[in-house]
Formats: structure tokens, C-alpha cells, sequence
């Protein structure tokens, strides 16, 4: 990493987090629902404002976008496209389209545990957040002054309810909402560079941790004697090198599994590292050749995958037990792999994994979206 990126991890940690929103939300019945009719956001000189331009069609989706594909149904997706958003039907190959309602198009999509709703980040001065009913489309609830300019990624929490999102330049704000209530619970200063994600811990929704360009941070949702506070410390890489993060996963201690862009994998125990999972302890061989996008678990393995195309199985108990001493290097070895190629031996560089039934969804950063039996795992 640049020593620019070196310089913002150690600033962001001196950030001072914002007041929650003062302003008041519009109050809505549970079964209330916003009309058909309500006023959409269109800036005329937008240059993809929907005053300007006719929709012709959308060709593929945002195959680089990290998180971008979700499942609505068992056999239909939901994802991003420019300045639209798309569902797909995996059995039918029906697509339909929708455009988004501010300016300058969609920033990221969430879908809720049930699947009842899901949520569209827009981009745009000041944009909203529009929660809408699957299958109706309804717009249910509609999340303001979240973030000045556009919005990076969002996400449910576990029992979804609640909601966290991530604004992108300028502001980097990181938002949690009591999303049927259209009310900001806590607002702060998320980094002072992109962040990738943001996340609910599966165990608990007062935690949430981040990450992105040189960083990983751990938050806190905790009452001060000033009242209840987003509290956030960035994780110190040690002698480890500094990297990106875009993959994350929490076990069930509290500690945090992350990948890295040099392909090794950092146990994490609060914000120390407590073991650098690598192939070889002496020559330090990464788990991976480039960067970990994805960290999944299942049946007592963690699933890892990224950028050289390959995914690989490792044992729970061979990260959870792992330790390191004074070099911190921890070798582990995969109990299986597999690797995504086309028939010309072009790899992929594997962003985001999604499980349906009976299948997985790959997305492919080359512009591919490759469906795998789940047999073949």
C-alpha cells in the first residue's frame, strides 16, 4: 500500500463520529405504504437523468461490483446495472428492469432475511434509500440523508432489523437505521478512503465491523455517559503488510477471519492480529495467488475464494485454533479445491459467491456469472 493509505488508517482512528439525524421521519403505520405516485428526485442536467435520455435495454449486470448478486426467490436474482436495477429468473431467463429514482443511478442492493423486501442504495445529491415489498414492488419505506453523494453498499442485519449503509466519497459515512421507523440510530465518520462493506455480526446487532481500501475496523454499538455511541477502532496490522480488504467473517468467539490483497488470511482478536494463515510458514506462501474476495462457511469449513479463480476449503478447527508466536505465520492446508476457467484456461477472478438451492452463483469480475451445482462442493 501506498504511504498515503498508511498515513489514513492511522487518522481514521482519531475520527470523531457525528451526531445522530435530528431531523424528523415521517411516521408510517407498520402496513403503510408510500402511494404510487410519490415524487420522484430528477435533477435536469443529470447526464442519465430520465428527462434526458429513452431506455432502450440493459446488457449483463456489474460483474466487478463486490456483493452485487442476491437472491429474491429460489430461482430469481436481483443485482445492479448502472443506473437500473434488474431481477432475473434462473429457470425461465426472464429479466425485467427498473430504473432507479434519483439522479445518478444505483449504488449497491440489499435483500431482507425474509425476502419480503429489499432495499435500493441510490446515487445522487443527497439520495435516498427506497425499501420496497417482493413482489409487489410497492415502496414500503424511504431512508434519507444517509450520505451526501452516493451510496457504496447496504446490508440487513441478521433478523433484519435493522439496517446498515455505507456512503462513498466524499463522506465515507457509515449509517445504522431502524429502517421501518426511517430513523438514523447512529451515524460516524466510517474511514477517509473507500470502504467495501459494511456488516452486521451474525451474533449480535450492536457490532458491525468494515473494511476496504487499507483498512478493517471493528464498531460498537455502546451507551456513554453522552448516551449511545458507534464506537470503531481499525485493526493494527503489526509487522504484517498494510492491505485491502474486501472479505470478512466472524466466529462465533468474537474473533474475525479476513482475507488479504496479498492472498493470506488474518485471524484477528480484537483489533490484534492473532495468527497470518499462510501455506508454508518459512517461505510465507499465500493461500491464494491475489487477492481473498470471498469468505463463506459451511459444514465446518471456511470457503475462500478470489482473484486467481480457485476455491478452496479449510478445516474450522485449523483457523479457530490457530496461534501464532512471535512471527505469527500459522500454516494450514486446504481440504479441497476447485478452480473457475474458461475452455481456453482463462481463470476467473471470483468477487462474490451466492447459495441458492441445489446451486451457487459465482460472480465472475471478468464479466462472467457462472452457476455451479452444489453437488460439485
Amino acid at each position: 500500500m501506498s504511504d498515503k493509505a498508511k498515513e489514513e488508517v492511522d487518522k481514521a482512528g482519531e475520527e470523531e463520529e457525528e451526531k445522530p439525524e435530528e431531523e424528523e421521519a415521517e411516521q408510517m403505520a407498520v402496513d403503510q405504504y408510500y402511494p404510487e405516485d410519490h415524487v420522484e428526485k430528477v435533477v435536469a442536467d443529470s447526464p442519465i437523468s430520465t428527462r434526458n435520455i429513452d431506455f432502450q435495454t440493459v446488457l449483463g449486470q456489474m460483474s466487478y461490483k463486490r456483493y452485487n448478486i442476491h437472491f429474491l426467490e429460489d430461482d430469481v436474482i436481483i443485482y445492479t446495472c448502472g443506473n437500473r436495477y434488474q431481477t432475473f429468473n434462473l429457470t425461465t431467463h426472464e429479466y425485467k428492469t427498473y430504473p432507479g429514482l434519483d439522479t445518478d443511478g444505483v449504488g449497491s442492493i440489499a435483500v431482507h432475511p425474509t425476502r419480503k423486501f429489499f432495499a435500493v442504495a441510490e446515487k445522487g445529491t443527497w439520495p435516498e434509500i427506497y425499501i420496497r415489498e417482493y413482489p409487489t414492488l410497492r415502496t414500503y419505506r424511504i431512508l434519507r440523508n444517509g450520505t451526501e453523494k452516493m451510496y457504496a453498499h447496504v446490508e440487513f442485519s441478521q433478523s433484519g432489523e435493522k439496517l446498515v449503509s455505507l456512503g462513498g466519497s466524499p463522506d465515507f459515512t457509515i449509517t445504522v437505521w431502524n429502517w421501518i421507523g426511517q430513523k438514523v440510530i447512529l451515524k460516524a465518520k466510517a474511514f477517509s478512503q473507500e470502504v467495501f462493506r459494511a456488516s452486521f455480526s451474525p451474533y449480535s446487532e450492536n457490532v458491525l465491523t468494515t473494511c476496504g481500501q487499507g483498512h478493517i475496523r471493528f464498531w460498537n454499538m455502546a451507551w456513554t455517559f453522552t448516551g449511545l455511541k458507534l464506537q470503531g477502532e481499525g485493526g493494527k496490522f503489526g509487522q504484517l503488510e498494510l492491505s485491502d480488504v474486501s472479505s470478512f467473517y466472524e466466529l462465533p468467539d468474537g474473533k474475525i477471519l479476513c482475507g488479504t490483497e496479498q492472498g493470506t488470511l488474518i485471524l484477528w482478536e480484537g483489533v490484534l492480529v492473532k495468527a497470518h494463515l499462510v501455506l508454508d510458514r518459512d517461505s510465507k506462501a499465500p493461500l491464494h495467488k491475489g487477492m481473498i474476495e470471498v469468505i463463506l462457511f459451511e459444514d465446518k469449513c471456511f470457503i475462500t475464494a478470489g482473484a486467481d479463480g480457485f476455491i478452496k476449503w479449510w478445516p474450522l478447527n485449523d483457523i479457530d485454533q490457530a496461534e501464532g508466536d512471535d512471527i505469527q505465520e500459522v500454516a494450514i492446508r486446504p481440504t479441497k479445491e476447485v478452480s473457475i476457467s474458461t475452455g481456453e484456461g482463462e481463470f476467473a477472478h471470483i468477487v462474490h459467491m451466492v447459495k441458492g438451492k441445489g446451486m451457487w452463483l459465482v460472480q465472475d469480475a471478468k464479466g462472467r456469472l457462472w452457476q455451479l451445482d452444489s453437488k460439485d462442493f
